[in-house]
């Protein structure tokens, strides 16, 4: 089974989990107090700036001409 045909076109995989991960954050930081309480806002807001930063990084990688299409 392969989830990515080859390692340079891995960034677009990785990059789509990495948006799934940031809202799952999101989601679960807003509606479970649970979370709140043990991560502090500041860190919250790194976490999900990170998350973010590595996921427009990711897919701005420079794409091969036949991934354009």
């Amino acid at each position: 089974m392969n989830l990515v045909e080859d390692w340079k076109t891995a960034y677009r995989w990785l990059s789509t989990w990495l948006l799934a991960m940031n809202g799952t954050f999101i989601l679960a930081y807003t509606q479970f107090d649970t979370i709140k309480a043990y991560i502090p806002d500041k860190w919250a807001h790194g976490i999900i700036g990170t998350l973010l930063i590595l996921t427009f990084l990711g897919r701005l990688v420079k794409q091969k001409q036949s991934d354009a299409k």
